[in-house]
């Protein structure tokens, strides 16, 4: 009898430590899984701060390039006005 429950208290203890081993495993799992996510949003947002950064230089490039266009068009229309008005 007295083994009986001797042996029954150790099963009993081996089931909680085995539950409280799977739980904490499964804890750390979630902890894992959670830490992936994380990585990947991190990744997600730092490719999206280059891609805006890419974008706002975009324009500037394209303005000065205007910018640069249009001041060389002026002075082209400065030699010209002064040639049409020697001709007159």
């Amino acid at each position: 009898m007295v083994l009986g429950l001797i042996v029954g208290g150790v099963l009993a203890l081996a089931m909680i430590s085995g539950t409280a081993t799977l739980a904490v495993g499964a804890g750390v799992q979630v902890e894992l899984a959670a830490a992936e996510q994380y990585r990947r949003l991190a990744d997600e947002v730092r490719r999206l701060a280059d891609l805006a950064i890419t974008a706002r230089s975009i324009p500037t490039s394209s303005s000065e390039r205007s910018a640069a266009q249009l001041d060389y068009l002026r002075s082209r229309n400065e030699s010209l006005q002064k040639i049409l008005k020697e001709v007159e």
